[in-house]
């Protein structure tokens, strides 16, 4: 059954967003009966979803607007059904964060930073990364377990620690936080002396990728640049 079969009508319209956008949005909409497909990211997208409808293009937060913008909201009703079971040793309830948005790497098996945060479904574009600020962060999480019981955080960004600044950043935050933490990483791109101290400072587990040890693989899906 489509959602055309469930909903007949435009009186409660459809509107969807996330990586089914990148893929024939049109289509999605002449076949299920779908109001609005919004491509990307989805803050200004949705607002004018709403107005119109149709296929919408995407439009990424720049990062002045997303450190200018509200916290995100946390529904009382389902504050804690937002969780991953991995890495290993999440403590529940955990808030599941974002520290930044993007990631510059092209690997061709990875679908968020192409058709979500990084608006390169084709893979042609230059993808870039948005962080969020110290002070931003700082406040945020702050702000989220002073309102909620989170017994440990998870950042679920692209890739957490690109950049040996930014992740060094985090991590004073989160020895600040004091509450456990783990996140979504790569294993090239901060020198062991940070890895040490993420775990200083609270980090229990990361997830990493090990697609190849084949160094020529790596270099054809993107994951690694050319060898010399």
């Amino acid at each position: 059954m489509c959602s055309s079969d469930l909903f007949p009508s435009h009186d409660n319209p459809i509107i969807l967003t996330g990586t089914i956008s990148a893929v024939s949005p049109q289509e999605v909409i002449e076949k299920n009966g779908v109001f609005a497909v919004v491509k990307g990211e989805y803050e200004k997208g949705v607002l004018r979803a709403v107005e119109k409808g149709g296929v919408i293009e995407a439009e990424l937060l720049s990062q002045k607007e997303m450190n200018e913008a509200p916290f995100p909201e946390y529904p009382i009703e389902c504050w804690d059904h937002y969780c991953d079971h991995q890495p290993r040793g999440q403590i529940f309830p955990h808030a599941q964060v974002w520290a930044s948005r993007g990631c510059p790497f092209k690997c061709i098996f990875c679908v968020w930073p192409a058709a979500m945060t990084g608006n390169d479904p084709d893979g042609k574009g230059k993808r870039t990364v948005r962080y969020y600020t110290p002070e931003y962060m700082e406040s945020f999480l702050g702000h989220l377990i002073k309102r909620f019981p989170f017994k440990s955080i998870y950042f679920d960004d692209d890739t957490f620690n690109l950049g040996n600044k930014h992740t060094l950043e985090m991590c004073e935050i989160m020895g600040k936080i004091g509450l456990p933490w783990s996140a979504m990483c790569r294993a090239d791109t901060i020198p062991i002396e940070t890895w040490k101290i993420m775990k200083d400072s609270g980090c229990f587990g990361v997830k990493l990728g090990f697609e190849f040890l084949d160094p020529v693989k790596l270099v054809l899906c993107q994951l690694v640049r050319p060898l010399p």
